[in-house]
């Protein structure tokens, strides 16, 4: 594969965090200065989550459109998939089911822990 042109490149990272970014109704342009803006506690792509299947579903399609946009390979844009999600992929949040089953195992925890203390 020839070498990646910064203007590539930067265009694949562009398509690719708007692409994640849909569902929010934002745009790279959005969310470029947020990472230099000392308000932000956490990065962009610390606050925005999607769910495991939305992951994969983003993976299969971006594959598609590396390959597309820069005319490689299979192993050539899995490399560079896995690199853009290393750096700008959105944090998978674990379902809603398994949150609110672990939310009630705290809360179990917390209610059992309290009652021994009382009984002390």
């Amino acid at each position: 594969m020839r070498p990646l042109t910064n203007n590539k490149k930067d265009e694949l990272i562009k398509t690719l965090i708007n692409k994640q970014l849909k569902p929010y109704g934002l745009t790279y342009d959005d969310i470029k200065d947020q990472d230099s803006d000392i308000a932000y506690h956490k990065k962009w792509f610390e606050q925005y989550t999607m769910t495991d299947q939305e992951a994969i579903d983003f993976r299969i399609w971006a594959l598609k459109e590396i390959k597309s946009m820069l005319r490689c390979g299979v192993a050539q844009s899995q490399a560079l998939f896995s690199e853009f999600w290393l750096n700008w992929g959105l944090r998978v949040a674990p379902p809603l089911a398994q949150r609110k089953y672990k939310l009630k195992k705290i809360n179990e925890n917390q209610e059992n822990e309290s009652g021994c203390e009382n009984r002390l």
